[in-house]
C-alpha cells in the first residue's frame, strides 16, 4: 500500500516538478531524494533524538524502548530503507519513462 503510494508521488514529483523524462533521471533523482530523507531520519531523529531521550516513546511502542536506544537498530533500519528505495525508485523511473 504505502510503497505504491510512494511510487505514484515520487513519479509525479520527478516528472512534473523536476521535469525528468527518462528512467535514469527519475531513478537517480528519486534515489537521491529518498536517501537524504532516510539519512536525516536515521541520524537526526533516530540516533540523536530517540537514542538519547529517555522520555520520548510513541504510544503503542512501549515494548520497544530497548530498540529506541540501540544505534544498530536504527542503522539497520536505514539500510532496509535504502533497499526499499532501489525498488520504489526503479518503479518510479519506469512510470516516468513509460506512463507520464
Amino acid at each position: 500500500g504505502a510503497s505504491l503510494l510512494f511510487v505514484v508521488v515520487l513519479s509525479l514529483i520527478m516528472r512534473y516538478i523536476n521535469g525528468y523524462t527518462t528512467f535514469l533521471q527519475a531513478f537517480k533523482g528519486g534515489f537521491l531524494l529518498w536517501t537524504i530523507v532516510n539519512l536525516f531520519d536515521a541520524v537526526v531523529l533516530d540516533i540523536i533524538w530517540f537514542c538519547h531521550d529517555p522520555y520520548f516513546v510513541f504510544k503503542g511502542t512501549e515494548d520497544m524502548v530497548e530498540e529506541y536506544h540501540n544505534y544498530w537498530f536504527h542503522i539497520k533500519g536505514f539500510f532496509i530503507g535504502e533497499a526499499l528505495a532501489l525498488v520504489v525508485c526503479a518503479l518510479a523511473g519506469l512510470v516516468v519513462q513509460f506512463v507520464l
